[in-house]
């Protein structure tokens, strides 16, 4: 069931391709040939079109924007031939290709990610503004060495890629926007006068002669270190202005050239000195503000986002000190709002207007253990819930929005996978309608109706609680307490919701109950929720889920305590969570399934966040994440205004080591086998575990995973590692996804309940 379920395909993005058709790119996964895809499916927005358009392959294309006239539409194309990889624009208007531009002389890969991503046309539709990798430094560089100097990259998920720039392509001049009178397509690499800043998420200042970007700077550490950012929205990074001279038509017709530079004149940071990101632009009434997210410096990696602006419609005039906080980080969050949890961006057209003339910001946000949608005054501030929970529990995902009154959703549960809707705001409210749904067998269809899905806070440890998803039988009666796996979510700063999950559904069809308990330090209910945390983790994390697997089974009745009964089953910081378990209450659990899991927290030179070691355990100020302050510019932004302090150097100091390894799991087992040796001839051995370890993984170093195998090997304990070469943190690949859900269940049945009475 793992591998039909998982093929399934799921909804990733959508684009408004004019006022009465949408597109709906789907990612899906073939284990016939070990890959993924990416599909498209137009749909019509008319409830009168009643004709169903198949799924189509994307191909070559690997990313498409339309103008926001819908005039016209930009495809980044990669085609491989052999070993190499051609890269190409082409820019369609209507059925026909207007320009169709190689690129392949003159970058590396195409940028295609949240953070750095960028894909916009121009106001004037008549250049194209995109991130891609810089080419490296030339045979020829007068460097003999430049090939081999280390430039740090951006960590876990992004491979080499480690130097971002803008290029736009241009082929009229702004005020001819006739896409007839199409001139000679010419490519601008954008630099700028320092590299201690890398850009990315760019977008154009909507009045002028397009000369001036708005972008998220990523900036380099004190001592030359680029913390990894995926998954992390402390970074210090922020938004910034840049500026350079327009190119004129004598100096963008001479000569055959079709790759100039543009130098960037002009960069000054316009937001404050917390981690700023995703700059959108809102024009109304003659007047141009600009919106973004940002976050706490340092610290949690995931906590409650705020959303500023900016007012910038007199350009020369912009001042950083005017920026105003549309929605802050409450002080005492309660059930009506616990505070903002939105993914790293803004939609790309977030601004919609209403039937009386108001305009809404609309983004979607985690929720306790749900992602819903919501619409936000940008004038007042007010928040709504777009939508209630109701007995489905359905998780929201924001695909895209027209910029007027209408978005595309996906919205899922357990037992329901991505159902893609469309939206229509008024003063009245907002009104769904279903757009399209996968196509189920109908063995399928009938085993997910089985699953059920509930939320329960767990007693004495408000706002923690738990999701449980189980089966049930025809008669919707609960299947006799079956075996229970208790799976804590990683970060610690991640979240379980309600979302669809092949692997999770299939496990349940296999007969398992699954507790995903949100402990303390789960975003989503409120910034004092996060914070809570640090310094405690390994022990009240451990115990939050802990509780949770005991209210399942005492006061749930869902489970029953006894051999072959209780797993846990985690990955990175969730793994850290199932080490603890087992050794803390091996008599609960019977078996343990950990994925790339932290194991000695005193090892962090083999990983890209090694920050996280400092906040997470209690030693924030001997790790300081800090932004530039608001007016820097690119020749100064991430020096410090006074030489450095040895003192405030980030290391692991014996004194901080041996905090961290009183923390460890690796530690904690280290105890236990030492004191079972110790008080007894009789061998009582831990719960058997599974290790799933990515080889490539730069988040969690796999000498992690290996030290704890040989650690339990050495003792005479049951434990295996499967390796996943090329792998990385989250072994997300279509092979290792695969068979590291079917070992986890040959692990669960072999270690189960029908396992221990046979034997």
């Amino acid at each position: 069931m793992y591998t039909r379920l998982a093929e399934i395909p799921s909804p990733v993005s959508a684009t408004f391709l004019n006022d009465e058709v949408v597109q709906i790119a789907y990612s899906t996964r073939n284990h016939t040939s070990n890959t993924k895809k990416t599909l498209n499916k137009i749909i019509p927005l008319s409830t009168s079109v009643t004709t169903k358009f198949p799924l189509q392959e994307a191909g070559e294309v690997v990313a498409s924007t339309t103008s926001p006239s819908f005039t016209l539409r930009a495809n980044l194309r990669e085609t491989k031939q052999g070993n190499s990889t051609k890269r190409y624009i082409d820019i369609w208007a209507g059925n026909r290709t207007e320009i169709s531009f190689e690129v392949t002389d003159y970058h590396d890969a195409f940028y295609l990610d949240e953070h750095l991503s960028t894909l916009v046309f121009s106001p004037s539709e008549t250049a194209l503004l995109y991130t891609a990798e810089a080419n490296g430094p030339q045979s020829k560089s007068e460097d003999p060495y430049a090939k081999f100097r280390y430039k740090p990259n951006f960590g876990e998920g992004y491979g080499g890629k480690k130097r971002p720039r803008f290029f736009l392509l241009r082929w009229n001049e702004p005020g001819d926007a006739d896409p007839s009178k199409t001139s000679k397509p010419i490519l601008y690499e954008i630099h700028t006068e320092a590299d201690n800043v890398l850009l990315g998420q760019g977008i154009f200042y909507p009045n002028g002669d397009e000369t001036t970007i708005y972008a998220t700077g990523y900036e380099f550490t004190p001592n030359g270190r680029m913390l990894g950012i995926k998954y992390c929205f402390n970074r210090p990074f922020g938004i910034w202005e840049l500026r350079f001279k327009a190119q004129s038509s004598e100096e963008n017709n001479k000569g055959d050239e079709k790759k100039r530079d543009l130098i960037v004149h002009s960069a000054r940071k316009i937001s404050g000195t917390n981690s700023a990101r995703s700059p959108r632009i809102r024009q109304e009434n003659n007047q141009s503000v600009l919106y973004w997210f940002a976050a706490n410096s340092g610290g949690p990696h995931m906590s409650t986002s705020s959303l500023h602006s900016l007012d910038i419609t007199s350009l020369d005039s912009v001042s950083p000190e005017e920026t105003k906080t549309v929605i802050p980080i409450p002080e005492a969050p309660g059930p009506d709002f616990p505070g903002l949890y939105p993914p790293f961006n803004l939609p790309n057209y977030p601004f919609l207007k209403l039937d009386d003339g108001t305009t809404e910001i609309i983004l979607q946000s985690g929720w306790g253990s749900r992602n819903t949608i919501l619409s936000i005054s940008p004038s007042t501030g007010a928040v709504k819930q777009l939508t209630p929970p109701g007995p489905a529990l359905f998780s929201w995902a924001l695909l895209a929005s027209d910029g007027k009154n209408r978005i595309i959703c996906s919205r899922s549960s357990p037992s329901t996978p991505y159902q893609v809707l469309l939206g229509v705001l008024s003063e009245k409210g907002l009104q769904w309608r279903v757009l399209d749904q996968p196509d189920l067998a109908p063995d399928v269809t009938s085993a997910l109706q089985s699953i059920r899905t509930s939320i329960h806070p767990i007693p004495g440890r408000y706002p923690t609680e738990t999701i449980v998803v189980r089966s049930v039988n025809e008669d919707s009666s609960p299947t006799k307490s079956s075996p229970l796996v208790t799976v804590p979510h990683g970060g610690p700063h991640g979240a379980s919701t309600t979302a669809f999950s092949a692997a999770n559904s299939a496990l349940v069809l296999e007969g398992y109950t699954l507790s995903f308990p949100n402990y303390t330090g789960t975003p989503g209910y409120g910034q004092a929720h996060v914070y809570k945390l640090l310094g405690q983790c390994g022990t009240l994390d451990v115990e939050d889920v802990h509780a949770s697997t005991l209210y399942v089974v005492n006061d749930l009745q869902l489970a029953r305590l006894g051999k072959g009964e209780i797993f846990v089953m985690g990955g990175s910081h969730g793994g850290f969570i199932g080490a603890h378990l087992i050794t803390r209450y091996p008599e609960v659990y019977s078996a343990a399934i950990l994925r790339n899991p932290v194991i000695s927290c005193g090892e962090v030179a083999g990983t890209d966040i090694p920050d996280w070691y400092f906040a997470e355990f209690g030693f924030s100020d001997d790790f300081p994440i800090k932004s530039a302050p608001a007016s820097s510019d690119l020749s100064n932004a991430s020096k410090s205004p006074s030489p450095p302090s040895f003192d405030a150097a980030p290391y692991i100091t014996p004194q901080i080591f041996e905090k961290l390894y009183g923390f460890s799991p690796s530690t904690a087992l280290y105890n236990y086998l030492k004191n079972r040796s110790q008080a007894s001839k009789d061998v009582q051995h831990l719960p058997p575990v599974l290790l799933l370890i990515g080889a490539a993984d730069q988040r969690v170093s796999p000498t992690q995973g290996a030290s704890f195998y040989h650690l339990l090997k050495g003792a005479g304990e049951r434990v295996e590692m499967l390796i996943f070469d090329g792998e990385g943190h989250p072994l997300e690949g279509v092979e290792a996804a695969k068979v590291g859900w079917e070992a986890a269940l040959d692990w669960l049945k072999k270690f189960g309940r029908e396992s221990e009475n046979s034997s």
